[in-house]
Order: C-alpha cells, then structure tokens, then sequence
C-alpha cells in the first residue's frame, strides 16, 4: 500500500517536470525565431534608385569607389587640449579601428584640409529650417564626401541640432553628427 501511495505522489510532480521542460524548450524556440527578425544590423545603408542613379546600378548598393575613403579635417582645433595636429591624429587612429579588422575592405586616408575653419560663424540654422554652411561640408560636395568638423565651443552642433546640442554635458550624446552625402550617378562615393 506504501508503494501505491508513494507512484501516486512522484506522478504530479513528473508531470510538473515535463510541463516545465516543455514550456521551456517551447520558450526558446520562439525566442530563436524571434530575435533574428528583431535584429536588423546587416544590409546597405543606401540603395541605388531610378531617377538620378545610372540606368544599370537600380538596386544596388552604394559603396565607396575601390573600398577607399578619403576625408577632409577642419582647419581649426578641437579643443584647447587637442590641437588641430593632435586631432588628426586622433581620428585616423579611430579609422585604423576599424581599417585593421582583417574582414574590414575599406581603406582610408586623410586626403587634406577643408577649405576654412568651420565653426559658429559660417554654420548657421535659418529660420526655415534650412542651413547655411561652407560648400564643402555640403551635401553636395561630392569632391569631399567625408568632412571632419572639429567643433572646439559646441557652437557647430547647436546649430545642427538645437540650441544648448553642443553643451558639453551632452557630449557623448552629440558627438557625431552626420549630414547624408548627396552620393554620385555611379553608385561610388
């Protein structure tokens, strides 16, 4: 009588057991075909379109020409610490981050100086909602599609952004700002 009572007992929580590994194994699986779908960090930024781009480059990624990027520094500093020298510096080893990742097949090199020292006097938000800016830090400038503006008083980034953007409290927040490059027929930049 014992041994009937004591099956009787392990039944409930075996079965609990088995309810549990299949809610569980039930759980992952969905979180296994969930999480891919959420996940969207492949794929190209741009596209190439119908209207402006070359007839034979419609729905092709654009990439830079030979993997190669070339960029532009701004002619003054970017802080009274980092002087416009040490600057450059410091930004070609943030690129060589990236550069000497063995999968990584872009290149890049700093091509030369912009034409002036962009800073608070020449980037300015009208009240249009437009800006006016030097040309080669212009969407347009296809000549010089990666400008590095070294914005030493945060004057620059509150005109992009909103005034009080280029506090120094919101650094970390507002530290890259990116203007999308008007990109060339070819689909190389």
């Amino acid at each position: 009588m014992a041994a009937v009572v004591t099956r009787i007992r392990e039944q409930p929580t075996r079965l609990r057991r088995l309810l549990w590994l299949l809610l569980c194994t039930l759980l992952a699986i969905f979180l296994m075909l969930l999480l891919p779908q959420m996940g969207s960090a492949g794929g190209p930024r741009y596209i190439a379109g119908v209207n402006y781009f070359d007839a034979g480059t419609k729905g092709t990624p654009l990439t830079w020409a030979q993997g190669s990027i070339s960029y532009y520094t701004d002619q003054g500093d970017l802080s009274p610490l980092l002087v416009h020298a040490a600057a450059d510096l410091f930004v070609a080893d943030a690129f060589s981050d990236w550069t000497s990742i063995p999968a990584a097949a872009v290149a890049t090199t700093l091509a030369g100086q912009l034409g002036e020292d962009v800073n608070g006097t020449n980037v300015i938000a009208n009240g249009n909602g437009t800006f006016t800016m030097p040309s080669d830090i212009l969407p347009t400038a296809v000549n010089k599609p990666v400008a590095i503006v070294y914005d030493s008083d945060g004057a620059v980034t509150s005109a992009l952004l909103g005034s009080g953007a280029g506090n120094t409290l919101y650094c970390f927040t507002n530290s890259g700002t990116a203007i999308a490059p008007r990109h060339p027929p070819n689909c190389l930049i």
